[in-house]
């Protein structure tokens, strides 16, 4: 019996509960999972979040513990698309769809509302538990299977495989790498599911390169696990990309009880296992004589222009009749640049064609239109109605929003520019006679049109004040001890679920809404507010996200996502984001900007702290190391190695106290939640050290010299190196803008107060951090007036 049969009555049963409960008049709600996790002590004082009932779309469903009146009325939204374009979900319309659609509508409809009155699980994590357990016990059953086969698959080298490139064309490849890392996901799950006899309720989590699946055991499950799929996927990663991605498989045996009963035990030893299969990489290619330690034929020539790979298996190829060679890989990405903001679907193509990429024997099509001929096995989750009649039987939905900023999304000005210099290149493409010539023109002119997508420079030209790039790389912090064992309460397979789709929602979906500007909780400093971000989104899945764009889009969003995650996930203390902002030349090379982010982001990651003792057994605590709390939470902004070396050498010289972490003279980065154990609450550092004084400096700029600021960082660089605050210039300073504002008629006591509030600090840690709202204030004041910026959707002065 075919998977999708077994498990269509349990899925079923879930969407006709859904139905029910948006048709009762129940308000008991979904607790937020993030209410239900966490190391601190659970306080009784302590207020319950509750996830409103909405339906799954990019729209961030925020948690409140306050507010509960609005959920009623998202419930009777949610029922009135229910009935108009889903037939009631009544069992007439129900019968007729297949598992995957099934599946799709019970997350879509499921995912926040609650299975019982406690409130703790939600319908979705109930049921997909439910039909995966049902499935496991019908192979025990019907196929000879023993007990359950619990599986990690952990992708690594994706970050040396993404970014390792030039820079000619980079935002497409980047963009096409990093789809490829997704593609090669679904490709290993729909392997493990065919071979197992299993169904995608199975999977339990899946997101950033991992992936975590529950079966029923076979008696050769390890002939099956190591040898039918791990090592003949390896060996083709290692012919096909010279090494640089390798999936490491593991499986541990359990009984059904002990998935209940002792899961955050059964995660710990699968873990070890991965970590020790990671270290012994290509063990089995060696062992069977298959890993070419040395060639025996010599590196091609030339090499790969993209990627520079010069190994034999990288099957080398010269473009058309152009002097350009890529590597076979490459070749294809280059083919799906383009396809990949407008594709809906992925279809099993039976031969190699334009628009595919190979993975081991399987060609995989990107297509945008519905093709009867061909069969589909994956497509892109769209937030429209008619969305579930396209899920053919076989086919499964899969996140893939990456945001896109297109030529046509850029501002007139620069639109009117890419026009004239669309033009002549097509009248020099005309003459040209020269086939390299012209090849590189032709790649020139597509890169122009409107549906391609927006070139580094373009996004450096739409900046506000200095012409940057800006990079920015994120990440959760702890999700792996969170998952293992900080959940309150029994751990279940519905927690864990819970958890990690709710982390995967944010960075996969919830980005979108935050790129696009379609949110009321938004920093602000644009002249024209609520405007679509001009960033490029080139990975995000999983718990982490690299993105591009210009500098001063990307700064403001780097603080929302910050707040917004903080509120997305209650506030919860021990859920935090860290992220790593960078300032690039339009002219640097991408890959670089990926290294500095990471630098940007290990600094962030290094912000911590001597333990808060937020807990009575702190020493139990998962967070605890040596004296430090692991919380991160932090935000490095405007990261440079110049500046992390000048910090070292400040603290080479400057005598740390005895449990000192750090010097406090100079910080790189600020905390989101920072807990206060002397006032027992958070404090947000980014605000009260970024966001504030840079609305007061923004709020003073349009009647300030530019020297002002330049002053007052000049200033500070004496008291970062010296440790001497320079008393006198800061009054000197400030008199001298007193008087300016006077001869200029303009009330000056409560702007130069505000201004004397953040330049004239005795709070000396504070005053370590003033240097990143001073930088964001010059930098907004280069090459343009900036006296009509707003700040939260209000006039500046």
């Amino acid at each position: 019996m075919h998977a999708d049969t077994i498990v269509t009555p349990v899925l079923l049963e879930g969407v006709k509960i859904i139905g029910d409960w948006y048709r009762s008049s129940s308000n008991i709600y979904l607790q937020s999972i993030f209410n239900l996790t966490g190391f601190s002590e659970r306080n009784n004082g302590r207020p319950i979040y509750y996830t409103p009932p909405l339906s799954l779309t990019s729209t961030i469903p925020y948690p409140s513990h306050d507010n509960l009146s609005i959920f009623e009325d998202n419930k009777k939204k949610v029922l009135s698309d229910i009935n108009t374009y889903f037939n009631g979900l009544s069992e007439s319309y129900l019968s007729s769809l297949n598992s995957n659609q099934l599946l799709y509508l019970l997350e879509k409809f499921g995912g926040n509302i609650p299975f019982k009155e406690d409130g703790i699980d939600a319908v979705y994590d109930i049921y997909k538990i439910k039909a995966a357990r049902h499935l496991i016990k019908w192979n025990q059953e019907n196929l000879g299977h023993q007990g359950v086969l619990f599986v990690n698959i952990d992708i690594s080298g994706i970050q040396t495989f993404i970014y390792n490139i030039i820079s000619r064309g980079a935002l497409k490849n980047l963009r096409a790498r990093s789809f490829f890392i997704e593609l090669l996901t679904c490709h290993i799950i729909r392997q493990i599911l065919d071979v197992f006899h299993l169904h995608s309720v199975n999977v339990l989590m899946d997101g950033g390169g991992s992936i975590y699946i529950i079966s029923s055991c076979p008696p050769n499950y390890q002939e099956l696990l190591y040898e039918e799929i791990s090592y003949k996927l390896n060996k083709w990663l290692l012919e096909n990309l010279g090494g640089k991605l390798y999936s490491v498989f593991s499986g541990i045996t359990c009984s059904n009880n002990e998935l209940d009963m002792n899961l955050s035990g059964l995660f710990t030893k699968l873990n070890n296992q991965t970590f020790t299969n990671k270290r012994s990489k290509y063990k089995t290619l060696i062992e069977m004589g298959h890993f070419p330690f040395v060639n025996d034929i010599d590196p091609a020539y030339p090499d790969c222009q993209i990627c520079h790979r010069d190994d034999p298996g990288a099957g080398i190829r010269q473009i058309g009749e152009t002097d350009a060679y890529v590597c076979n890989i490459c070749y294809q990405l280059i083919n799906i640049g383009n396809r990949i903001p407008t594709a809906n679907y992925i279809y099993s193509s039976p031969v190699f064609t334009q628009g595919c990429l190979q993975i081991q024997d399987d060609y995989y099509l990107l297509a945008n239109e519905l093709r009867e001929d061909l069969i589909c096995l994956w497509l892109f989750n769209r937030e429209d109605n008619d969305f579930v009649l396209r899920i053919k039987k076989g086919a499964r939905p899969v996140m893939n929003n990456q945001y896109t900023t297109r030529n046509c999304d850029l501002q007139d000005s620069i639109r009117i520019n890419i026009n004239e210099k669309m033009n002549i290149l097509i009248k020099e493409c005309s003459s040209a006679s020269d086939n390299e010539q012209k090849r590189l023109i032709e790649e020139e002119i597509d890169s122009l049109r409107d549906g391609s997508m927006a070139s580094v420079e373009y996004l450096a030209e739409s900046s506000d004040g200095a012409k940057l790039v800006g990079a920015l790389r994120m990440d959760a912090d702890n999700v792996g001890k969170l998952i293992h064992e900080g959940f309150y309460g029994e751990d279940s397979l519905t927690k864990v679920s819970s958890f990690s789709r709710n982390i995967n929602y944010f960075f996969k979906s919830h980005l979108m809404t935050l790129c696009e500007n379609k949110t009321n909780r938004i920093l602000s400093f644009r002249k024209e507010t609520m405007k679509r971000r001009n960033i490029q989104v080139i990975y995000a899945g999983g718990d982490d996200l690299f993105l591009v764009g210009a500098w001063s889009d990307v700064a403001e969003l780097a603080v929302d996502l910050g707040n917004t995650f903080r509120d997305y996930t209650c506030g919860n203390l021990d859920i935090g984001l860290s992220g790593g902002l960078t300032l690039h030349h339009p002219q640097f090379p991408i890959s670089k900007m990926a290294e500095e982010t990471k630098l940007a982001l290990s600094a962030a990651k290094e912000n911590k702290l001597p333990c808060y003792m937020c807990r009575k057994n702190w020493l139990g605590c998962p967070l605890y190391d040596g004296g430090e709390c692991l919380r991160k939470d932090s935000l490095a902004l405007f990261f440079t190695s110049h500046m992390a070396s000048f910090k070292r050498n400040i603290e080479d010289k400057q005598y740390l106290q005895k449990y000192q972490h750090e010097s406090v003279r100079l910080k790189l980065a600020v905390k989101w939640k920072l807990y206060d154990s002397s006032k027992e609450e958070i404090v947000n550092e980014v605000d009260d050290c970024v966001v504030k004084p840079l609305a007061a400096f923004v709020a003073g700029q349009g009647k300030l010299g530019k020297g002002f600021f330049q002053n007052a960082l000049s200033l500070l660089n004496i008291w970062y190196d010296e440790g001497v605050l320079y008393l006198p210039g800061i009054v000197w300073m400030l008199q001298k803008f007193r008087n300016e504002l006077r001869r200029m008629s303009i009330h000056a006591d409560s702007q130069v107060s505000l201004l004397e509030m953040y330049l004239h600090l005795n709070d000396k840690e504070r005053f370590a951090t003033l240097h990143l709202p001073l930088w964001w204030s010059i930098l907004l004041g280069k090459g343009e007036k900036t006296n009509d910026y707003k700040i939260n959707g209000r006039e500046a002065l």
